[in-house]
C-alpha cells in the first residue's frame, strides 16, 4: 500500500481518483499536485534549494543530466517564471525527479494539533 507520495493528475481525474480513495477508504498522504505555473515554480524552486544545500545526490545519468541543462525558464508578465524546453526534447525525468524531491518536504502542520488529525508520528 502506497502511504505518501504526489498525486499528478488532470482537474478532473484528480477528483475522481480523490474520490474513488474515499469510496475505498485508503487512507493515506497522498497529495495531489496540479502543474501549473506557480506550482511548476515552487516545485522547481524546492529541488534547486534541495540542491544548493546538497541534499540531493544524482547518477550520472546522460538523458537526466540533459533535460537538467536545456530546461528553459522565462519571467512572465505576472511575475512568475514559466518552464519549457525546446522542440525535439523532453523533461519527463527532470520533472519526475523534481515531483520525487518535492515530496520528500515536511508538511507545515505548526498550525494544527493532534487532535486535529494530524498523526502524532509528523
Amino acid at each position: 500500500m502506497l502511504s505518501s507520495g504526489l498525486l499528478i493528475a488532470s482537474l478532473k481525474s484528480n477528483v475522481l481518483m480523490s474520490e474513488e480513495m474515499q469510496n475505498v477508504h485508503i487512507k493515506s498522504k497522498i497529495e495531489g499536485v496540479m502543474l501549473t505555473v506557480p506550482s511548476k515554480q515552487e516545485i522547481l524552486g524546492y529541488m534547486k534549494q534541495t540542491m544548493e544545500n546538497e541534499h540531493l545526490g544524482l547518477y550520472l545519468d546522460p538523458d537526466l543530466i540533459a533535460q537538467l541543462n536545456v530546461e528553459h525558464f522565462e519571467l512572465t508578465k505576472a511575475g512568475q517564471i514559466q518552464f519549457s524546453h525546446a522542440d525535439g526534447t523532453h523533461d519527463d525525468e527532470l520533472w519526475a525527479l523534481a515531483l520525487a524531491v518535492y515530496a520528500t518536504r515536511t508538511p507545515d502542520t505548526s498550525w494544527m494539533s493532534e487532535g486535529a488529525g494530524v498523526p502524532h508520528n509528523w
